[in-house]
């Protein structure tokens, strides 16, 4: 069973009002809500305007604020030149250019275990034949006897 999506609404003042519980929540608390797995669409109240991802983004911020393992500085340069700020524009390259690495290593590894099974299989036809070589010459050496 689906459980409901509970309703957050942002004020003016930056104050979230869960609308389910009828009382005030802080960013934490809404970590807190998605670490248990509940549904939640964060609203402006003044426009109506979903700002559910604004406002994750925000927490993520924030939790990287109090942690101690900041990214790392070239990330950050790499997320400001290569998709001029954007955090969502510089995922989106780069798990489409990991994606594309992923293919290609992965056609690179078939192409590879297709040649090894093809030796393999090779050197079992090379047996074969050698066995049937001296089947035939113990045939022959009856013959010239």
């Amino acid at each position: 069973m689906k459980q409901k999506t509970k309703v957050i609404k942002r004020y003016q003042n930056r104050k979230l009002y869960d609308t389910d519980r009828s009382c005030y929540v802080t960013l934490d608390d809404l970590a807190e809500m998605i670490r248990k797995s509940e549904d939640i669409v964060v609203i402006d109240n003044r426009t109506e305007k979903d700002i559910t991802s604004n406002t994750l983004t925000q927490i993520i911020f924030e939790t990287e604020k109090k942690s101690k393992s900041l990214l790392p500085i070239h990330v950050l340069r790499d997320i400001i030149k290569g998709s001029e700020g954007s955090i969502s524009s510089f995922f989106q390259k780069t798990f489409k250019t990991g994606a594309q690495e992923f293919v290609h290593m992965k056609d690179q590894l078939q192409k590879g275990f297709e040649a090894v099974t093809s030796a393999a299989h090779l050197h079992k036809e090379i047996i074969q034949l050698r066995k049937k070589v001296k089947d035939l010459q113990k045939r022959l050496q009856k013959y010239e006897d």
